[in-house]
């Protein structure tokens, strides 16, 4: 019997640390989106079979595959830090690639290494904002829109992401300046 007064403040507790988890993620997120510096990364193309999975866009980025001098130090699944700069056309590009947190006044990523090319001596990086959420009904428009525009040689397909204190988040995907979600509307609406 002793025990079971302990049992409802243990619940009480549990309960708590239940809705603090999620509450800090969103929080945290939130962060990142109001304070974070905002750059563009130009998307890559990838097999047109696999851009959506369900709710989501997966994306791929130019600026995956990099050039270092000692590829061999690298490994699958290495933590990574990116250190990024725009450059001249203001897209993001990569400046660094360290294993140390940077310490100087750039931005920077977290990523992981997805492979290793050691007779190139370049590694290829997972960015951790590859999927980009978006309602279901305009997922399919959305898939065709995308296609479409990286099959154009003048189309801009990029991804505005924000970056905080090495945490990142894609505020959207754009093709020629347009939110991908009214590109879809678009093509819905004809």
């Amino acid at each position: 019997m002793k025990n079971i007064k302990y049992i409802f403040p243990l619940f009480i507790v549990m309960v708590l640390i239940q809705w603090f988890i999620p509450m800090k993620m969103v929080w945290d997120n939130e962060a990142i989106l109001r304070n974070g510096n905002v750059y563009k990364f130009k998307t890559a193309p990838v097999d047109p079979t696999d851009i959506f999975r369900g709710k989501y866009v997966h994306l791929s980025f130019d600026v995956e595959t990099l050039k270092v001098q000692n590829a061999k130090a690298f490994r699958y699944g290495d933590k990574v830090f990116l250190t990024i700069v725009k450059n001249q056309n203001g897209y993001a590009s990569i400046k660094r690639v360290s294993t140390d947190v940077p310490n100087d006044d750039y931005d920077y990523i977290k990523a992981e290494i997805n492979y290793v090319k050691a007779e190139k001596q370049q590694i290829v990086v997972r960015f951790p904002f590859e999927r980009f959420y978006m309602e279901e009904s305009l997922a399919l428009p959305a898939e065709k829109a995308h296609r479409k525009s990286m099959k154009r040689s003048n189309s801009k397909t990029y991804a505005i992401v924000k970056v905080l204190d090495g945490n990142s988040l894609v505020e959207e995907v754009m093709i020629d300046d347009k939110p991908i979600r009214d590109v879809a509307l678009e093509s819905v609406e004809k």
